[in-house]
């Protein structure tokens, strides 16, 4: 083979070599792979957040993701509310992308504190208690106390011991991040002292009444003493809702318990109804028939926790049943509170709040 033939078969291989690969050009008018890190802390709320960036770019979201394929420019952040959690500050970052770049945006949301009201009751004995939560934490106390800045969790709330009293029993509840609870514990005076509801008047307590619908707002207030069946009785007054108004109750605490006199409808009975008995025990049962129909009642419980909208009370559980079956109706009365709650088919009855005084 001559020169010249030798040459031209080298550039010939020179050629095929440079060809290689001409088809993978990474030119300008390719796709970039540019990407961005979403990432909101704690992983475990699922934070919301919102991108904006070049053009109309826009995109939301919640919780950790990763965009990819993004055109260059800046991009806004915006971190969404998060109940009982505080939103970071600032809310909103920008930052810009680059071809072939990465950025990531980390946004660390904070836990809100939340609030614990201690009631024990009666007021005037400013009875003793313990305090347990998260993170070893424990705290004594006397009376009532709002306790500020508590991380969430379950605390156990032990109430100490008041001479002539019986204590109520331990409670412990869960105390949602940002959120409220309050534990109240009601002491029965030793001996039968306690009444089942103080009558005192002026008295009152409020309750959401619930009857297949919207709530309503119903109010009973002991106004006046009256002369029944030849003793005082207090008067007990509804008021704030159309389903009870003008509706009263006649009451009285004598021995064995509360009782029940009559009311607007049926006027005075002659003989008193037994409603609650106290002191009680679980499986004692009596019958009525002042309302014009026999009621056969049981006390299911004693010292039952029942949480209502007002706290959570040691209660006596009582069933009343119609003699002639039916769907009975239940009721649960605190010592020295009152009624607290009332079922009966699709009517709910709870004690939201009360001046006793």
């Amino acid at each position: 083979m001559n020169r010249n033939a030798s040459k031209l078969l080298l550039l010939l291989l020179l050629g095929v070599a440079a060809c290689i690969g001409c088809g993978d050009d990474d030119g300008s008018g390719d796709p970039q792979t540019n990407s961005i890190i979403i990432n909101p802390e704690p992983n475990t709320i699922n934070a919301p957040w919102q991108l904006a960036g070049p053009g109309v770019f826009s995109d939301s979201g919640n919780g950790d993701e990763t965009l990819e394929d993004l055109a260059a420019g800046n991009y806004t952040i915006t971190w969404g509310a998060v109940a009982g959690w505080t939103t970071p500050s600032p809310a909103s970052a920008t930052s810009p992308l680059t071809d072939d770049g990465t950025i990531t945006f980390t946004g660390t949301y904070v836990a809100q504190a939340g609030t614990i009201t201690i009631n024990p009751e009666p007021d005037s004995i400013d009875a003793p208690w313990q305090i347990t939560g998260p993170g070893g934490y424990d705290r004594s106390g006397t009376g009532d106390l709002t306790l500020t800045g508590r991380t969430a969790g379950s605390y156990t709330l032990t109430w100490g011991a008041v001479s002539g009293w019986t204590a109520p029993a331990n409670m412990t509840q869960t105390l949602a991040t940002g959120g409220s609870l309050t534990f109240t514990g009601t002491y029965v005076e030793e001996g039968g002292g306690g009444v089942v509801w103080p009558l005192t008047l002026d008295n009152s307590w409020t309750y959401e009444y619930e009857f297949g619908g919207d709530p309503e707002t119903v109010t009973l207030t002991a106004g006046l003493e009256q002369e029944v069946a030849g003793v005082d009785v207090t008067v007990v007054q509804y008021t704030g809702s159309d389903i009870f108004e003008n509706y009263f109750i006649y009451l009285r605490n004598d021995v064995g318990g509360l009782y029940f006199y009559g009311d607007e409808l049926f006027g005075g009975l002659l003989t008193p109804d037994l409603w609650c008995k106290y002191p009680c025990n679980v499986g004692d049962v009596w019958s009525t028939s002042g309302q014009g129909a026999v009621v056969n009642w049981e006390v299911i419980a004693t010292g039952e926790s029942v949480t209502v909208p007002d706290g959570t009370y040691d209660c006596i559980h009582l069933r009343g049943t119609t003699g002639g079956g039916g769907t009975p109706a239940d009721h649960w009365f605190a010592v020295g509170v009152g009624e607290v709650k009332m079922t009966h088919g699709a009517v709910l009855m709870q004690l939201s709040s009360k001046y006793i005084q």
